[in-house]
């Protein structure tokens, strides 16, 4: 094969190579000839405390904290706890009053959920039995409009 007839590869031609740098020579600097002096002991400068944050969690009122749990596991608790609640917030200015607002109101809403479901349980049970009763009576009937075959022979 000459040269010619050899296929190009896609290998990047070498770089050329580059041209050594001259050198200059760094001047040097005598070093003083003493002792190095020890080095005091690092100490944090004093830190600064501020008084803490005043917070609302010991001033809310723990019947309206009882409202909002219970109301979860027993509504009616937690309405009861709910309306004690608001009144010793109101006599004594406590905060939790949106805590004892969440039980009521939800307290409220759940029993008015098991009502609504109570009343449409025995509505639909009532109306299966009546149903079923109408049923039977009907088929009652029909047994004796069917005329008995062993009279006729």
């Amino acid at each position: 094969m000459s040269q010619s007839e050899i296929p190009p590869t896609n290998q990047p031609a070498a770089a050329p190579a580059a041209a050594p740098q001259p050198t200059v020579p760094q001047p040097t600097v005598p070093q003083p000839a003493y002792a190095a002096a020890p080095q005091p002991a690092y100490t944090a400068p004093p830190v600064q405390t501020r008084p803490a944050a005043p917070t609302n969690l010991g001033q809310t009122n723990a019947f309206a904290l009882v409202a909002a749990i219970t109301v979860f596991l027993q509504p009616i608790v937690g309405i009861i706890f709910g309306h004690l609640a608001l009144g010793q917030i109101k006599r004594t200015g406590e905060g939790g009053r949106g805590l004892a607002l969440t039980g009521l109101v939800l307290g409220y809403l759940y029993l008015a959920f098991i009502v609504m479901f109570l009343v449409l349980y025995v509505s639909i049970i009532a109306f299966a039995i009546s149903t079923a009763g109408t049923l039977m009576n009907n088929v009652g009937d029909l047994g004796s409009s069917i005329p008995d075959l062993d009279s006729s022979f």
